[in-house]
């Protein structure tokens, strides 16, 4: 599988995670401000922000306005950080695999009734091209299929339902990104989406809405066997 490309956030992210597994960031220490680590990473402030949010949505640090981003106390769950990390990923990406199995399948169903011909268009667009950088050397498939999640999104003329999952990809930004590691994930991934975008383009929204929820569903198969997810108590993402 193609060597995926860095993203600037990612710098920042693994530079922070870094620090706090080599000790020097311990939980209720207080992050140097945006500035001093744009500068220190050479990076801009944005990008310093995303780092931090894709860190907050693992739980690992709280952002306080006006005071500061803190190391939160989920670093002191293992003995081994390393550990820590794993089960602040995949918890948050199991708890948020729920809320995509509950949203994006309503979403996919309204596409597929009220999408417009040129955003049909768009949807498929964007499959081929989530196809194309996938077979290239230093391709990345990645913004691809975002954006068809987005467009999706955008056929629904929804902007409650839009609003919030642009809450939700926020949170799982991080999360999504490092599903697509798994071999054979991206694959499978452009299968359902060729799927799903045909069943929009024929107007059957039965079949968008359930190949949706397969879709999710199998991601979050794939997430458990390959990273052993720790899944919240709470009713959980289940294939059953």
């Amino acid at each position: 599988m193609p060597r995926r490309k860095t993203l600037l956030y990612e710098k920042v992210l693994e530079h922070i995670k870094s620090r706090i597994i080599a000790g020097t960031y311990r939980p209720g220490d207080r992050l140097p401000p945006v500035t001093a680590l744009a500068q220190e990473l050479g990076v801009g402030i944005s990008t310093v922000r995303e780092g931090t949010r894709a860190l907050a949505s693992l739980g690992l640090v709280k952002v306080q306005q006006g005071h500061g981003t803190f190391i939160t106390e989920y670093a002191r769950l293992s003995e081994d950080p390393l550990e820590a990390f794993a089960l602040a990923e995949d918890s948050s990406l199991a708890a948020l695999l729920e809320v995509r199995l509950i949203l994006e399948p309503l979403a996919a169903g309204m596409a597929a009734e009220r999408a417009e011909p040129a955003e049909i268009e768009a949807i498929m667009a964007t499959v081929h091209e989530q196809e194309r950088q996938h077979h290239l050397p230093d391709g990345d498939p990645f913004a691809a299929d975002m954006e068809f999640h987005r467009l999706i999104l955008q056929a629904t003329k929804n902007p409650v339902l839009t609003r919030m999952m642009e809450a939700v990809t926020e949170l799982s930004l991080e999360s999504r990104r490092r599903t697509t590691q798994i071999e054979g994930m991206m694959s499978k991934g452009i299968h359902f989406h060729y799927l799903i975008a045909s069943a929009i383009q024929q107007r059957d929204a039965a079949q968008a809405q359930r190949l949706m929820k397969e879709h999710i569903l199998d991601t979050n198969n794939q997430i458990v066997r390959s990273f052993r997810s720790v899944l919240p108590r709470s009713p959980h993402v289940s294939a059953s």
